[in-house]
């Protein structure tokens, strides 16, 4: 597959199911995604991470965030962090 033809085709599956092409379901295919449940998957895989974190390197200082950063309506909101 040429250039082109790879960014098309990425292009053309992402303008239909961007939420989908990010994360698949079980049999590695676009899934359709509601956006809540989509960013709820976020969600769940930061909070495993800092728990893995916390066994690996139990004393690594930790920051918050005070917004998320949410795609609703294809409206961004900024990430503030302190």
């Amino acid at each position: 597959m040429r250039w082109r033809q790879a960014a098309r085709y990425w292009h053309d599956l992402g303008a239909r199911n961007p939420f989908g092409v990010i994360l698949t379901g079980a049999d590695d295919r676009p899934r359709d995604w509601e956006s809540d449940e989509f960013f709820r998957t976020g969600a769940a895989d930061a909070a495993r991470v800092c728990a893995e974190l916390t066994t690996v390197a139990p004393d690594l200082p930790r920051r918050t965030a005070n917004r998320l950063v949410v795609l609703r309506d294809l409206e961004w909101t900024r990430i503030i962090t302190h």
